[in-house]
């Protein structure tokens, strides 16, 4: 889960494809540092993790939709909001 300071990051993260850039990479470059959490590469000021498992596949298109269930979950200390989506608008 990401923070208001993380807005300019959803075009890296959200728009682009890790098969084109070095997503952790670019991060740090970026001056967002990263860890390891539970074994995933994580944004070390993430609001949270959410941990899930997927339930189903569906094909939208084409877009492909996971429906998931929560495994688990946790809060990570830090400054600075949740990002919402209407937080985005002109942030890229």
């Amino acid at each position: 889960m990401l923070r208001k300071q993380h807005a300019g990051l959803v075009p890296l993260l959200g728009k682009q494809s890790a098969h084109d850039v070095d997503k952790i990479t670019a991060l740090e470059e970026a001056g967002f540092p990263v860890v390891t959490k539970h074994g995933v590469p994580t944004l070390k000021d993430a609001l949270g993790l959410i941990e899930l498992s997927i339930v189903s596949l569906e094909t939208a298109g084409d877009h492909h939709v996971a429906l998931c269930d929560v495994v688990s979950w946790e809060n990570i200390e830090g400054q600075g909001g949740a990002l919402y989506t209407g937080d985005l608008r002109g942030a890229e």
